[in-house]
């Protein structure tokens, strides 16, 4: 009888720090947020700053340091997701939210219809991820039948 082969246990990799601090104040209205590293955010998404969340789409790179890529993340939505759009000081924490609805192309704090066949059509590849980047939860930059699931359980249940 053969003697078994040790198999190594893989070791899971760490999740990605999606974070940077604010690098100038910003008013309630303005719609691009100055941050100290563009490049541990996605082309788009939903970020938190204090208890703000705001939805991006686009950044700009001006620069980089030793560790970061300084730059700002543009075409800003304030206030999203049922919260308020504010000012925020210079040095503030601003992260990737994870608090963002999957599936909710608009920020609207619901997932509909329409929005589910977005996301289908972005996974088959018929639409570009652009159209509707919440669906991409995972920030893999494709969008999976997981995350296809989670937007039909939020159009069922609600964000």
């Amino acid at each position: 009888m053969p003697t078994p082969t040790p198999t190594a246990t893989p070791t899971p990799s760490p999740t990605p720090v999606s974070e940077a601090i604010l690098t100038g104040n910003i008013g309630a209205t303005d719609a691009t947020i100055p941050v100290s590293d563009v490049s541990v955010f996605p082309d788009s998404g939903v970020i938190q700053v204090d208890n703000e969340q705001i939805n991006f789409a686009g950044k700009t790179v001006f620069g980089s340091g030793a560790a970061a890529v300084f730059g700002t993340l543009n075409n800003a939505t304030r206030g999203v997701g049922g919260t308020v759009a504010t000012a925020h000081a210079l040095g503030v924490r601003v992260r990737l939210s994870s608090l963002h609805c999957t599936g909710d192309c608009d920020s609207s704090g619901s997932v509909t219809v329409d929005e589910l066949v977005q996301g289908v059509n972005i996974a088959l590849g018929t639409l570009s991820l652009d159209v509707c980047p919440s669906f991409d939860s995972d920030h893999s930059e494709t969008v999976t039948v997981d995350e296809l699931i989670i937007a039909v359980g939020k159009a069922l249940n609600s964000c």
